[in-house]
This record gives C-alpha cells, structure tokens and sequence, in this order.
C-alpha cells in the first residue's frame, strides 16, 4: 500500500485541510474540470451504487478511556481527518463521552491564524527560481507526471513546486473523488461542536510540527513520494475503502496492518518515524499531563496515532497507566 493513503488519511490533519485539491486552476486534463462527487456511501463503494445500496452498519470506531488515580478522564478517539455522510451519526458513547468532557483536545487547531501559518509553511513548498522541480526528479518521474491522464494542474503551475506538494495534490483529488472532505472529518465535526458549546480546544502539537516533516524530506525520498503518487493513482480509492472499511468497524488488527504496509519501503522509515513514531511520543506525554489535571479532556487524533505497538495506547500503558478500550 502506498504511503498516501494510511499515512496522511489517518494521520496528518493539516496536510490535508490545508492543501485540498485545487479547483478554481486550469487543467489540461478532462477529470480536474469535472465537478466534485457525490458524496458516497462508502468510500469503497461507486456513487452509482449508493442508491440502491443497503444502509449501511453503524460506526463503531475505537474509543479509549484512561484515567488519574485522582478521577481525571481523558478519552482517546480515533479520527480520519476527511469524511463524508457515511461516517456519522457517530456512537452515542463518543458523543457523551465529548459532551461529558470540560475541553476538547485535537493534533492542531486550525483556527484563522494557524490556517494563516499553514498557507506559508505550505508556499515554502515551492522552489526559488530559476530553480525548478524538473532539476530534482528523473526525466522519467517528470515524462510521467506531464503526461499523467489525472494531472491536477498544468505542467507550468506544477513546475514550480516541490515533489511532496504535488503528490499530496493527488491524493487531494483522489479523496475528492472518492466523496471525501476534510469539512466532514472527524476532527472538525468535534471542533465545530466545542465551539458551539464554548469549550476549550487545545491542541497536542503545533503547525510547524506537522508541516516541517515534509519539508524536510530529502529528495530521493520526495521523488519516491511523488512517483508513488503518480505510478498508484488508480488504487487509492481500494486503498481508502479498505482503510475506511476498516476504522468504521473498529477493527484494530486490521487497521495496523493496513498502515504498516504504508511505510514497507526503506525509503520511507524515517518519514514512518517522524509522522507517526515521534508524534506519538509528544501526545502520549501531552495526555499523561492532561491526567495531572483536574478537567476531563476529549481527545481527537487520527486513528493512526492510536494502534499499534509504539502507539498512544501502547505508550500509556508502558506508563502503568490502565487505558480501557469502550
């Protein structure tokens, strides 16, 4: 499995929320003119099929709840950062477990001033002229992308701009059309719902934190980043289906090993450890302080962050902290 798809769907909001596909620019392919999808049932499933298709199982995505010896509750909620219908109403218990909680906590606010700081961070993502991304590819990765059918962008606005950046534009249009938006994730349902009842929202790490990993990639692996993104365009669709499919039905085992074969490439270990390993390192302690507290917080990370050996849970419970799955 690529990359794309488990290591930026369920684990790196800001990427994804500030960096939706574009589609107010010209294109010289057909697809990128064409108006977004439907919303779908499922992301696995075609629009065509949603209207006859069975309605579909309730959610039941992973809850966990840790607390102090002194009765502070912090409950852990694994979030996809874009959504669409399909993945709601969420389970009473996570509702009243937010409800029940005094602030709400997410990997980054994304309010008016870090969306500000984003789009900044984000245009660094550019080369300085006369540099271009034609002199850090191969010709075959640059013939590839110019002659891509699903090109988001024309050649002379993607020439610019750094490997990373357009394959994450990729990905945007795919989750685009697969019926996905960051408007209907997870995380921003909660925000939205904290702002409406004037509850605080904190977040776990900053802007920088999640921006910077990307920019900080060498070459070698931002080419292999875009080449994936170019040579596997056609799966993701399967690749969200079955990562979707998989956080709807809480389904532990199988979400682990979906993102596990997200980093499988040497190539990509080090990214494997700056975007879910050492994140998970700064929430855990981020939560273990939250403990120290006296109010009950309401935790909304990407599920990514929660499984697995090396993940929150684990990493709590290394601490002798008991984390109860609801």
């Amino acid at each position: 499995m690529s990359v794309r798809a488990g290591g930026l769907l369920l684990a790196c909001c800001a990427l994804l929320a500030c960096k939706k596909s574009p589609s107010d620019g010209p294109s010289t392919s057909a697809s990128s003119s064409a108006p977004s999808p439907p919303v779908v049932a499922s992301a696995s499933a075609p629009a065509s099929a949603s209207a006859s298709a069975k309605p579909a199982p309730p959610v039941k995505p992973l809850l966990f709840r840790v607390a102090s010896k002194a009765g502070t509750k912090v409950h852990l909620f694994g979030s996809v950062h874009v959504a669409n219908k399909s993945f709601y109403p969420l389970p009473a218990k996570v509702e009243a477990a937010f409800t029940d909680s005094k602030a709400l906590a997410v990997e980054v606010h994304l309010d008016t001033k870090t969306k500000l700081r984003a789009a900044e961070l984000v245009a660094k993502g550019n080369y300085v002229p006369p540099d271009s991304l034609k002199k850090h590819v191969s010709e075959k990765t640059w013939t590839l992308l110019d002659t891509h059918p699903k090109r988001p962008l024309p050649m002379a606005l993607l020439a610019p701009q750094k490997p990373w950046v357009i394959a994450v534009l990729f990905l945007a249009k795919e989750l685009e059309r697969n019926g996905l938006d960051p408007d209907q994730g997870i995380d921003k349902h909660f925000v939205d719902a904290a702002e409406a009842a004037s509850k605080p929202i904190k977040s776990l790490e900053t802007i920088e934190d999640q921006l910077g990993i990307f920019g900080s990639m060498p070459d070698a692996t931002q080419e292999l980043f875009l080449r994936e993104s170019l040579e596997e365009t056609d799966l993701v669709g399967k690749q969200i289906g079955e990562l979707t499919d998989a956080w709807k039905s809480g389904d532990e085992p199988a979400l682990v090993k979906l993102l596990a074969t997200s980093y499988e490439k040497p190539e990509f270990k080090t990214l494997q450890k700056q975007l879910i390993f050492d994140r998970n390192a700064r929430m855990a302690k981020a939560v273990e302080k939250m403990l120290g507290e006296k109010d009950d917080v309401f935790v909304v990370v990407g599920v990514a962050h929660l499984v697995g050996e090396g993940g929150v849970v684990d990493l709590l419970g290394k601490q002798k902290l008991v984390v109860e799955r609801l």
